[in-house]
């Protein structure tokens, strides 16, 4: 699967799961709201060095935490974000995805992270459901399609299995026979997500894919 799928979910799925389901989504939310205001505010052209992007990380982080989180406390979102919004602040090259991308990564790693692997197979195996379906892979056009019980049919690698995993920090695992990916599968809306490669091969590149209307 070359340039295979790839994270994060912005607009985030409602998930019926325990903490693990809740806290990704406070995350999400809050991955959106900060990147929405880096893409409106602009990045590196109006930053003119580390202190100065150190200062607009503060006050945007500051801004949105002051409009109340839900499950999330302030200190322990500034503490995870602040190094990830100055970096995206100074990038001469800012997406908007890359950084919700980063953020929700953060999340996983360190807000997200007393979550049981029990719980974080729950959020998978709710997930795989919305997967269902036919997807257009944003590099190359290419499709792939899904069916519920798990099969994965890719234009240019054949056929092969997804189902949940927590292995490598990922959510989902591609098995085809020479090969497998672990990817991190988030949703930008209900007709689009993205793949972020957890681990792999050149065969496991992240993309992003659009559903393909029946």
């Amino acid at each position: 699967m070359s340039k295979l799928l790839p994270l994060f979910l912005f607009g985030i799925l409602t998930i019926q799961s325990p903490a693990y389901g809740s806290c990704l989504d406070e995350a999400a939310k809050f991955a959106e709201r900060v990147c929405g205001d880096i893409a409106r505010e602009g990045s590196n052209s109006s930053v003119s060095g580390k202190a100065e992007a150190q200062a607009k990380a503060d006050s945007i982080l500051s801004r949105i935490i002051g409009s109340g989180s839900a499950s999330l406390s302030a200190e322990a979102l500034k503490e995870t974000y602040t190094g990830v919004v100055r970096e995206q602040l100074a990038s001469d090259r800012f997406n908007v995805i890359n950084c919700r991308m980063e953020m929700v990564n953060k999340a996983i790693k360190e807000l997200c992270k007393d979550s049981s692997s029990s719980e974080r197979a729950a959020v998978g195996s709710n997930y795989l459901q919305n997967l269902v379906g036919r997807w257009s892979r944003d590099s190359d056009g290419e499709m792939i399609q899904i069916t519920r019980d798990g099969d994965l049919i890719d234009s240019k690698q054949g056929q092969g299995r997804i189902s949940s995993t927590v292995e490598a920090g990922a959510n989902f695992a591609v098995h085809f026979h020479a090969f497998s990916c672990f990817y991190y599968v988030t949703f930008l809306t209900n007709h689009s997500m993205v793949f972020a490669r957890r681990r792999g091969g050149k065969s496991c590149e992240s993309d992003k894919f659009v559903r393909i209307a029946d």
